[in-house]
């Protein structure tokens, strides 16, 4: 069975490399329109520079998503490009040691915390 998101708006964090990089350019392959966000700026641009090389361009930015407000613009500039967000993928967060080098959160268990539970939170 092959299932399209044609039509359908999807968010993935944490989208600069590993799982957020594959989801995103998985979910364009099928159809969707995708807007990845990370802290990582040029990891991020080889995303977009990927999902281009295989036709499926994706909108790209840089967003925070333990800054509620940073999210809130991101939501909202998605909403006016599009008019709805159908997919959420909250891959942004992870152990001591990933945390602290993709996000600018507290770089301590607060920083763990910040990014898995209120980076979630705020996306979701």
């Amino acid at each position: 069975m092959l299932i399209r998101f044609d039509d359908r708006a999807a968010i993935v964090t944490e989208a600069a490399h590993g799982f957020g990089r594959a989801i995103a350019l998985s979910l364009a392959g099928l159809g969707a329109r995708v807007i990845a966000c990370d802290l990582l700026k040029a990891e991020l641009n080889e995303t977009a520079r990927l999902a281009t090389e295989q036709k499926t361009p994706i909108q790209v930015g840089v967003v925070d998503v333990c800054d509620r407000a940073a999210v809130h613009a991101m939501v909202a500039k998605t909403l006016e490009a599009g008019g709805r967000i159908d997919i959420l993928v909250n891959d942004a967060g992870g152990l001591m040691g990933q945390v602290s080098h993709s996000t600018r959160c507290r770089p301590t268990t607060g920083a763990i915390f910040a990014a898995n539970l209120e980076g979630a939170f705020y996306c979701s």
